[in-house]
């Protein structure tokens, strides 16, 4: 343990270390005087003195002279308190004193410094004993005993010599303190810079050093002065400094005079871990050249180490993702560029490369030959052997003309069985034999018999930049060509472009056609079975571009007629079966529920008979519109800020049954204000073709994981509790299993009884104080809603507000509740504090009201209270779904002059992120955080940080749930600015909390202290 004491201290202490030890030694070897020892000779000698006395005596029987020797000695001698001669038999002769009370039974010849016995010989026989009793040799009490002592004349020593170099040492090192010769003002400037800076002596000694430095080193200033530099705990920092002959920047300045900056150094600190410095030393010299000491400075880089070594890290990661960018980039090209049947380049690569290979030659004067090759019959081989087959023939096909190939030629697929083979720096007579070596190759092949195939042909056209060609499209068309006359005059031939027969050679269709493409006009292709020419290939690729249009609209329009309601348009059977599926997929990961309603309109058969077809299905139509914006708007409501998605999803099972999913459904949430909305749907009238049409519906549920976990025996289980309810009456819902019937019936029965509370006033508001812990006294109120239900408990707003949100009723009894709260705050401040303010919980229904702000301050001015005095409180769950909505109204209020509270704080991802979007005033602090604040670092952590977040925004802070003496002492350490719950007061009633207003007065002075109601 390192026991930070003075210096002077530590030299009083070792100096009477070594006085207590000369002291002990001489007392060893008899130098320093023994009072008891002397004591004790003395009382011997004194004993034997009077046997040899007393024995004369007893020879004459002079008994009396004895007795009166005695009674002189005790009554003389206050060190003697008895003395005494006994016969061998126990019988005394003489006593002096009350030696019988005084003397103990003692053996023989024993004796104890206050009890000395000693025998009187006559002859060879023993004939009585002197006893004689002393007081104890060191005194009667505790502190005489100290006093007579050697340990006490130690203590002495010690107290006395520690009091004596104690102050002779702290006045000679106050006139030897190497600080005082630093003027003041010199160190206090130097405790302004935020470098730490040492000024030492010629011996490395510190003789001063600034703030900055201490803090770092974690000592302190009357520690490090004297201290060698060199014997703090440094570590080296690089391998040059681990050499032996390396030496301390402050050693060079000092001994040789050197300067030495930027050297970096490490210091084990026990507070902050490792500190890494940059040291500067510099010598400091006296007028004649002689170093006086020298001045160092500590800059600390451990930020910027710290951030180098992370950004070092960045780089290099940096590094590799670019290399592994540029990796996937060569690899997304070449897939890009590649044929995926065949491994050679697509179209696109081969008149990107064919193009450079094109500019080269053409700008050099060199040569370029561009061929042309079709497999013949290959329409016939998909026929008689498939496209598989077909697709071996391609990648023979060019494997083997990759192999008589040179290494930088192309060879690239132009389409279908078609490809192009790009031969730079190389005359027609070579290009000529090489297409042959190919077509014979090919011809020759062994490999086709695998597939059942005797032989495979090619047709070779090829063309030269040197036939008057002005760009690579020019070639490949010159090539097609002679492509072309190959194919025509017997196919498994190689023709050169510039070697077409010109006139005669051939028949008058072939010569029309041959000059067609030299003039570049030809347009037409032959087809094998029919001999019939289209003259126009724009209205070839038009036609097929309109059919393969009109087949896609097809193919969607089929795929729509399979998936959708042809009347209703909701999802078929198949689709929301494949929904169900996922969403309970989804919902067996996240540990949720999916319900799954099955709906029927009871009374569409009589609809259907009394007014025809045409209306019977416009009325499901309607019918199809309403569920669905009813789905749509619970999956606003119920949507989680962090979840996957999952729409509800509504399917036309028959005529006029319906099935509805309920995704995403938590465990602590019900479905029965999803059924009440589907219920509302059915009791509405609607109007139809004239006709007020009153609908009659039945619902049974089914809950997945609860009923089934399959999905079919789910909709069987729907079913089967759908033809309960409708045996149950109209407007009937019945759940499949019995417990969520119980209870639905149970939240049912809540709603009824909340229409109730409404209408007969069984609402009652609570109040909570909230307490200032710097001026300790209730500074606020927190308007709590309670149900007084008749001759029963009084319920908490928790155990029924859902039911109500769900349900809309929340509306009036807010709505109420913003009412009484504002008439209380009213005569509150008329009779007890004018300063008092009351926070009043809104729901996420109230803030989506256009009109809510204007109405509250419609209430306050009917009852004369300023807006300020009133606080709305808001929770991050009710606006996440209407940001916007929640956003305007709350700056309203703020413009009013009401003030706004977040609660809940801490619990929502988003919670940082409201404080920009919206206006707040007060911050509070869920109970969460504040549980176990004072055992749970990471929560006192985190409600510091909100706490100095707070103050930076000039932002008010509640911490919520404290309930204990400990709670309460850190929230006052951490500075929170307000606290409530059971610790400082329950929530009461206007008159219990009124009563509690005018007696209670929490005071906080230190320790702090809390009301406990």
């Amino acid at each position: 343990m390192n026991l930070n004491l003075q210096p002077y201290i530590r030299l009083s202490i070792s100096l009477i270390g070594l006085t207590l030890s000369i002291v002990l030694i001489g007392h060893f070897f008899g130098i320093v005087p023994d009072h008891s020892k002397t004591e004790l000779e003395g009382r011997k000698k004194l004993a034997e003195t009077l046997a040899v006395q007393f024995a004369f005596a007893a020879s004459k029987n002079d008994f009396l002279q004895i007795e009166q020797t005695l009674n002189f000695l005790v009554n003389r001698n206050p060190q003697i308190l008895s003395g005494a001669m006994r016969s061998v038999d126990g019988s005394y002769h003489a006593a002096a004193g009350d030696h019988h009370s005084i003397w103990p039974q003692l053996t023989e010849d024993f004796s104890s410094p206050t009890h000395i016995q000693v025998p009187i010989i006559q002859g060879d026989q023993r004939w009585g004993t002197v006893e004689l009793s002393f007081q104890p040799l060191l005194g009667k009490n505790l502190l005489e005993q100290i006093r007579n002592s050697f340990w006490g004349m130690l203590i002495f020593i010690a107290i006395l010599g520690y009091l004596s170099y104690t102050f002779l040492l702290k006045r000679a090192l106050k006139e030897l303190d190497p600080s005082s010769v630093i003027p003041p003002r010199v160190k206090s400037a130097f405790d302004t810079l935020t470098e730490g800076i040492l000024i030492l002596d010629e011996q490395g000694r510190i003789v001063l050093s600034n703030r900055s430095f201490d803090d770092k080193t974690g000592y302190r200033f009357e520690q490090l002065i004297g201290k060698e530099i060199s014997s703090l705990s440094w570590e080296k920092a690089s391998a040059e400094q681990l050499k032996q002959n390396w030496q301390y920047p402050w050693v060079e300045s000092l001994h040789n005079q050197n300067i030495q900056t930027r050297i970096r150094l490490c210091y084990k600190n026990n507070i902050d871990g490792e500190i890494i410095f940059m040291v500067n030393s510099a010598p400091i010299l006296a007028s004649d050249s002689q170093c006086k000491g020298a001045l160092v400075t500590f800059d600390d880089v451990t930020e910027i180490e710290d951030n180098n070594i992370r950004l070092d890290t960045m780089l290099k990661k940096l590094e590799v993702s670019r290399s592994e960018i540029a990796r996937q980039n060569l690899e997304l090209k070449r897939l890009a560029e590649i044929d995926p049947l065949t491994g050679f380049y697509n179209r696109r690569a081969l008149n990107l490369y064919f193009n450079e290979l094109f500019n080269q030659a053409r700008d050099s004067d060199g040569q370029l030959i561009c061929i042309m090759l079709d497999i013949d019959h290959f329409k016939s081989v998909n026929d008689n052997y498939g496209h598989q087959t077909g697709d071996e023939v391609i990648k023979l096909v060019t494997a083997i003309a990759k192999e008589n190939l040179r290494e930088s030629d192309i060879v690239g697929r132009y389409g279908g069985e078609e490809f192009c083979l790009v031969l730079a720096n190389i005359d027609c007579d070579k290009a000529f034999k090489i297409a042959e070596r190919i077509r014979i190759s090919i011809m020759n092949a062994q490999e086709y018999h695998a597939f059942g195939i005797k032989q495979v042909t090619i047709s070779l056209g090829l063309s030269s930049i040197k036939d008057d060609v002005s760009s690579t499209s020019e070639m490949i068309e010159l090539a097609d060509q002679a492509l072309y006359f190959a194919k025509k005059n017997g196919r498994n031939r190689t023709v050169f472009w510039h070697d077409l027969p010109k006139t005669s050679d051939v028949t008058d269709e072939a010569q029309e056609n041959i000059a067609k493409k030299i003039a570049k006009n030809w347009d037409s292709e032959a087809t094998s079975n029919d001999n019939k020419a289209i003259t126009d290939i724009n209205q070839l690729h038009a036609k097929i571009s309109e059919l393969e249009e009109l087949n896609k609209e097809q193919k969607k329009l089929i795929e729509r007629n399979l998936n959708y309601d042809s009347i209703t348009r909701l999802p078929s059977r198949a689709l929301f079966y494949e929904r169900f599926k996922t969403a309970i997929a989804y919902a067996a990961r996240s540990n949720q529920y999916v319900a799954i309603a099955s709906i029927a309109l009871t009374n569409y058969k009589r609809i259907h008979t009394s007014l025809g077809h045409e209306t019977a299905e416009k009325l499901i139509i309607e019918i199809s519109r309403r569920l669905s914006s009813v789905l749509r708007t619970t999956d606003t409501v119920s949507a989680d800020i962090d979840s996957e998605k999952f729409d509800s999803v509504l399917s036309r099972k028959n005529d006029a049954n319906f099935f509805a999913l309920l995704p995403e459904i938590k465990k602590d949430q019900s479905v029965n204000w999803v059924i009440n909305r589907i219920q509302s749907t059915f009791n509405q009238i609607i109007v139809l073709d004239g006709y007020n049409i009153q609908l009659e519906s039945a619902i049974g549920i089914s809950i997945y994981p609860i009923d089934a976990q399959n999905p079919e025996i789910l909709l069987d289980h729907a079913d089967q509790a759908l033809n309960h309810a409708e045996l149950a009456g109209i407007g009937s819902c019945q759940f499949y299993s019995a417990e969520m019937n119980a209870q639905y019936i149970k939240q049912m029965k809540i709603e009824s009884g909340l229409v109730r509370a409404i209408e007969q006033n069984e609402f009652e508001i609570f109040y909570q104080p909230i307490i200032n812990m710097q001026q300790g006294t209730i500074s606020k109120l927190e308007a709590l809603l309670r149900w007084n239900q008749s001759e029963k408990e009084i319920l908490a707003a928790f155990s029924f507000i859902e039911v109500a949100e769900r349900s809309g009723l929340i509306i009036k009894i807010g709505d109420w509740v913003c009412r009484q709260v504002i008439k209380q705050l009213a005569m509150w401040q008329k009779e007890i504090a004018s300063d008092i303010q009351i926070s009043v919980n809104i729901s996420s229904l109230q803030l989506q009201q256009p009109d809510l702000a204007d109405k509250i301050y419609s209430y306050l001015q009917e009852n004369g209270v300023s807006p300020t005095k009133l606080i709305i409180e808001v929770t991050e769950s009710m606006v996440i779904h209407s940001v916007e909505v929640a956003a305007q109204t709350l700056k309203r209020f703020r413009e009013m002059g009401i003030r706004i509270a977040l609660d809940d704080f801490g619990m929502g991802y988003s919670s940082f992120q409201y404080l920009q979007k919206f206006p707040v005033d007060i911050i509070k602090i869920d109970r969460v955080f504040i549980h176990d604040i004072e055992e749970n670092v990471c929560n006192d952590s985190i409600v510091s940080a909100i706490i100095a977040m707070s103050k930076k925004m000039s932002i008010g802070t509640v911490a919520e749930g404290v309930e204990t003496e400990a709670q309460f002492k850190c929230l006052y350490r951490l500075k929170c600015e307000e606290v409530q719950g059971y610790l400082t007061g329950k929530p009461m009633s206007s008159a219990q909390i009124q009563q509690f207003m005018e007696k209670q007065n929490v005071s906080l002075n230190n320790p702090p202290v809390a009301i406990n109601q």
